[in-house]
């Protein structure tokens, strides 16, 4: 729980997070629908376009 305190400086493994979620989200947001509904799929997609 402390990790989510705390500016990006304090925590670099955000920015890996970020590049891994970057390089990845499309392929999530295409998940079948028995594993994310489509709420969830668009707002993958919608968080990939913004990264």
């Amino acid at each position: 729980m402390a990790l989510w305190f705390g500016s990006d400086s304090d925590h670099p493994e955000r920015e890996q997070c970020r590049a891994v979620f970057a390089q990845y989200s499309s392929v999530v947001a295409m998940l079948s629908e028995d594993l994310i509904d489509s709420n969830g799929q668009a707002k993958l997609r919608q968080a990939a376009s913004l990264l």
